[in-house]
């Protein structure tokens, strides 16, 4: 499960990152049209929904350290597109979910990754 979870980071990281380039070319009548702005804000919502669902698995009892150290590359190198993708309302939901998820964690590399990580999503 592990692997699937880094996987879904790694594909939502592509797709931010590909959204991202679009929207960085995008004509200004493109930009203004109502479907435009839903698919855009379709996919922040699938991306925050992606991320969080990760972050909250963390908090599950039943893994081990090991398995959660596991998931922190993946995460962390979302982090900077998550940053520059989600609105700012997002951000802040996935800023205290990491917080509130670090505040329960007993390793302290997990707890400092998750607390690096709302730092980057939210500055």
């Amino acid at each position: 499960m592990g692997r699937f979870f880094d996987f879904q980071l790694k594909m939502q990281t592509a797709i931010i990152d590909a959204t991202l380039s679009r929207l960085a070319t995008a004509k200004p009548e493109e930009l203004s049209r109502p479907n435009f702005q839903s698919g855009i804000g379709n996919i922040r919502d699938g991306s925050a929904g992606t991320v969080s669902g990760v972050i909250e698995t963390l908090a599950i009892n039943g893994f081990t350290e090991e398995w959660r150290r596991a998931r922190l590359p993946a995460l962390m190198k979302a982090a900077p597109s998550v940053a520059k993708f989600l609105n700012a309302t997002q951000k802040a939901e996935l800023q205290q979910l990491a917080i509130n998820c670090a505040d329960v964690m007993d390793d302290a590399s997990v707890k400092a990754a998750l607390q690096e990580f709302s730092k980057i999503v939210l500055p």
